[in-house]
């Protein structure tokens, strides 16, 4: 028959084992999902294509949607990003678009970066 010391003793193990996987949660266990991460404004080739200079900037929102960030020094700057992290978290697809308006909000520079 076991003591009861030592009954104590594998059963506070046993807890404390318990604990430590519940704290650990399901991190780091093999095949777990981990989806894709986008951000930013998707852009994809037809639209950057359909994007011309000469477009007012109605026009170019009503494409591309609301800029991730205009310059506010420079309000005629609109600055478009996407970002896509695969599921190890590595940087999959990474595009930056630069837009410049004239003062008649018309399309006068554009740049893209991939």
């Amino acid at each position: 028959m076991e003591s009861p010391i030592k009954r104590s003793f594998l059963l506070s193990i046993l807890v404390m084992l318990f604990f430590s996987l519940l704290l650990h949660g399901c991190q780091g266990f093999p095949g777990q999902y981990k989806p894709d991460i986008e951000q930013g404004n998707i852009l994809d080739q037809e639209k950057l294509q359909r994007v011309q200079i000469g477009m007012s900037q109605e026009q170019v929102r009503f494409l591309l949607g609301n800029p991730v960030m205009v310059n506010a020094l420079q309000p005629q700057e609109w600055i478009y990003y996407y970002m896509l992290k695969d599921s190890s978290n590595h940087l999959a697809k990474q595009r930056y678009l630069k837009l410049q308006f004239n003062a008649s909000k018309v399309l006068t520079h554009k740049v893209l970066l991939k």
